[in-house]
């Protein structure tokens, strides 16, 4: 799964993440419930399939609506579309406005002291106070143009942690979808594979000599009485 970029794939990633959570959700309360003596039974016929179980798992836990309203997701989905709802342009637009600024600032640093020069020849009290008034304008200067350097370097950092930011949520977000796959898969791997286990085993026992009711004969009697929850006989039987 690509990581998402825009809002819109955002939203679509949290809805595919919130479902295949509520998928897992189903599939752990099923097999929770289906064991190996439930395998064994459904193999010789006197017990439901893991199918069954998982059916009614799905229809205990409901369908998902939008990833909002999947309570199991917690504040995720809230804290990604906050993370992407910051605008990292307004960070660049800034540096760039307080750039042309500070270069306009070092302009003009020297441009007071320059006056005496274009006037030419002046002396008295009065060219000695411009001159003592503006001494202190060249480092008050400088000291703006570090002050704006400063300004410069905060927006090009926010730039760059709101970037990396909505990066990180959407490769989370791309591997916790990935990762729900790979254990959905697993868990349906796992229960075909006790599935066909139990199926040879009772198979082996019928060449053996022993007949498959009397292989399932205890079985029979817990195959779906104990193994499945009160709750979901119902749902049980309506998925056979």
């Amino acid at each position: 799964m690509t990581d998402p970029n825009t809002p819109e794939e955002l939203e679509q990633a949290l809805y595919d993440f919130a479902v295949k959570a509520n998928e897992l959700k189903a599939l752990e309360m099923a097999i929770d419930a289906w064991n190996p003596i439930s395998a064994a039974a459904a193999a010789v016929g006197t017990g439901l399939p893991f199918q069954a179980y998982y059916n009614a798992a799905v229809e205990e836990v409901g369908a998902v609506i939008s990833s909002g309203d999947y309570p199991d997701l917690g504040g995720i989905p809230d804290f990604c579309r906050n993370i992407f709802s910051i605008d990292a342009e307004q960070f660049r637009g800034a540096a760039e406005l307080l750039d042309g600024t500070a270069m306009d600032m070092v302009g003009l640093e020297g441009a007071p002291g320059n006056v005496l020069g274009k006037i030419g020849n002046w002396y008295g009290d009065a060219a000695e106070a411009f001159e003592e008034y503006f001494a202190g304008y060249g480092p008050a200067q400088a000291r703006q143009a570090e002050l704006f350097a400063a300004a410069i370097n905060a927006c090009a950092s926010m730039d760059a942690i709101a970037t990396s930011a909505k990066e990180s949520v959407a490769s989370l977000i791309a591997g916790a979808n990935k990762l729900a796959d790979d254990l959905i898969k697993t868990y349906w791997e796992t229960q075909e594979t006790m599935q066909r286990t139990m199926t040879f085993a009772v198979l082996g026992v019928i060449a053996a000599g022993l007949s498959a009711g009397a292989a399932a004969g205890a079985l029979a009697i817990v195959g779906l009485s104990e193994a499945v929850p009160p709750r979901w006989r119902a749902a049980c039987i309506r998925s056979r």
